[in-house]
């Protein structure tokens, strides 16, 4: 295994999701990518006399938590998160995802790999195979090295993504925008 890889799993067990039902776990579990909110404050930083929008500072309502907690509300690997994954469906949040074998076995791949929350792996799992749809013509060991090769890129994108939206409102807030500094704080 390369470092900092993921080794492919063993396929053997049902193909369906798991056990029948859904299983709640914390909301805040969940996170929207940062790259749009990303790109947006710097369209706003480049025009410094523009005010910023209503609908921006909305958006960065909406990222609250993950501003205020960073890259510290990527959790660590954990039993609740783990069993989640057994039934059909989780519900974080509003959000409700099918578990489907396949990206479980990734996800858990990825948790282990990253020590990273289960259910943020899979989560972050089924967002890398929708991106790339030919990891889908993969065969199955195939699937999960790709699988597992984006979400170790996304991850770290994410992460710094969220690194550079922090220090770009620290900036907004010291040139004294105060749309951003009512909507961050």
């Amino acid at each position: 295994m390369a470092s900092g890889g993921c080794a492919p799993a063993s396929t053997s067990g049902s193909a369906g999701g798991g056990i029948a039902g859904t299983k709640t776990v914390s909301a805040s579990l969940w996170w929207d990518s940062f790259v749009a909110l990303s790109d947006d404050l710097d369209r706003a930083a480049a025009s410094p006399s523009a005010a910023i929008s209503d609908a921006l500072a909305e958006r960065i309502k909406g990222h609250h938590a993950w501003l205020r907690g960073s890259v510290s509300m990527f959790g660590k690997p954990n039993d609740a998160s783990r069993t989640a994954l057994d039934v059909s469906q989780v519900a974080v949040g509003e959000h409700r995802l099918a578990v489907k074998h396949d990206l479980k076995e990734a996800a858990l791949h990825v948790s282990k790999s990253l020590k990273l929350d289960e259910v943020q792996s899979y989560i972050l799992v089924k967002r890398s195979s929708e991106s790339t749809p030919t990891t889908h013509d993969a065969d199955t060991e195939e699937f999960l090295r790709l699988v597992c090769s984006l979400s170790l890129i996304s991850i770290r994108s994410q992460k710094m993504f969220l690194f550079v939206i922090s220090r770009s409102l620290v900036l907004a807030v010291r040139d004294n925008l105060s749309v951003v500094h009512y909507a961050v704080w």
